[in-house]
């Protein structure tokens, strides 16, 4: 058909014109991969297992869609502990992505929000009042201990564990950042096609509508990757 209205009226062009703006050129979008993308910034540093629950298809699946949006410059990853995480680019600093990666981690997050409620805690302390095993918590204190998220003074049982301040000093500058990276998420879409209009930005979270083959949808974007851990430490 392309051909025959090339022939007969020329129009070359004008084609060439409308079919750059179907799904194949725009990334986001497909469904799937704007899924995935959203959920990366609400989730960064999940790996395929995770991001292939979350967008409800299979592993393999996901990892075509994840290694698209790599590819189109759209994501970011990294091996953490065997496993490949992804986040958006420039969302997170290369270096930090082990401790986003880390954070993650339910069991994780619950020994670093009693710890910085406690503003200092004994192990003792703490193994009494989350109730875990003594060897699951030396593991998890000594992998906080290791990316430099706790810092422990003291000795035996009389140590004493404590959020770090260079941690803390982390967690404040990506929530400073946020706003800047809430304009570099607009550019993204408005180079993809997706025409975005009506961006709105409170906290750290960039809500924006876009168009759609099917219409207009709105997208809620975070932007900053450790708003759940600010939340903590306030």
């Amino acid at each position: 058909m392309g051909r025959a209205l090339n022939i007969v009226f020329h129009q070359e062009e004008k084609l060439r014109n409308i079919e750059e703006q179907n799904a194949s050129v725009s990334h986001l979008m497909n469904d799937v991969r704007r899924a995935v993308f959203v959920h990366l910034c609400a989730n960064p540093c999940d790996h395929v297992r995770g991001t292939a629950r979350a967008v409800g298809k299979s592993p393999h699946t996901a990892t075509w869609h994840l290694n698209r949006l790599c590819g189109a410059g759209f994501l970011d990853h990294a091996f953490v502990n065997r496993k490949r995480v992804f986040w958006p680019k420039a969302m997170i600093r290369r270096p930090d992505a082990k401790v986003a990666a880390l954070l993650r981690r339910p069991e994780i997050l619950n020994v670093l929000a009693q710890i910085s409620k406690a503003r200092g805690i004994t192990e003792s302390g703490l193994k009494a009042s989350l109730r875990v095993k003594q060897q699951n918590l030396n593991v998890w204190l000594k992998l906080l201990c290791t990316a430099k998220v706790l810092e422990k003074s003291g000795r035996g049982k009389g140590t004493t564990y404590e959020v770090a301040s260079r941690f803390e000093e982390l967690v404040t500058g990506y929530r400073s950042r946020a706003r800047k990276y809430s304009d570099r998420l607009l550019r993204i879409l408005e180079r993809d096609g997706l025409l975005p209009k009506k961006p709105r930005f409170r906290g750290s979270v960039l809500t924006v509508e876009i168009t759609l083959p099917s219409g207009r949808e709105t997208l809620k974007l975070e932007c900053d990757p450790f708003s759940r851990i600010s939340m903590i430490l306030r």
